[in-house]
């Protein structure tokens, strides 16, 4: 488990390369000399087995996985191909760009949630009220609300 998540490493390569990026990463889920169609078939095991899957792929064969997969990132150096067939493409020549963007989702659920919450919130509490100084007053609290709520998505 890394960060909370179960990593598997697939690859084309040779047995003996991957088992070395695999220790080295600390991943105990590796599978060497894969070809794209193995690939896809253990994506699709792991979808059908519930998993909503992450793929990271560079290679012109990582393509076909890579639409595959439930949400998918290529590196900006990967294959043209790559890069058309992944959802996110990152920068630099490390994976702490992966960790970033699942952070960054769902701190913005988390923030969906909220402001759906305050709507709901908001509507039922103001909205019975007809006259103007409950109306008022419930504005300019949903405006401060929604205030707070950009400047922590603006420092986040």
């Amino acid at each position: 488990m890394h960060s909370g998540f179960k990593v598997e490493l697939l690859s084309g390569d040779l047995s003996r390369v991957v088992e070395q990026t695999a220790k080295a990463l600390n991943i105990e889920s590796w599978q060497a000399e894969c070809l794209p169609a193995d690939k896809a078939a253990h994506l699709s095991y792991l979808a059908d087995s519930g998993h909503k899957v992450l793929m990271v792929g560079d290679g012109l064969n990582d393509a076909p996985c890579l639409v595959a997969a439930h949400i998918s990132m290529s590196p900006a150096n990967a294959a043209d191909v790559s890069q058309v067939a992944s959802d996110l493409i990152f920068q630099g020549k490390d994976l702490k760009p992966v960790l970033t963007s699942i952070r960054v989702a769902h701190t913005a659920i988390r923030l969906v949630k909220q402001i759906f919450a305050l709507a709901i919130l908001y509507n039922v509490c103001a909205v019975p009220f007809g006259d103007g100084r409950v109306c008022n007053a419930a504005y300019c609290c949903g405006r401060n609300v929604i205030k707070l709520i950009s400047r922590h998505v603006k420092y986040t």
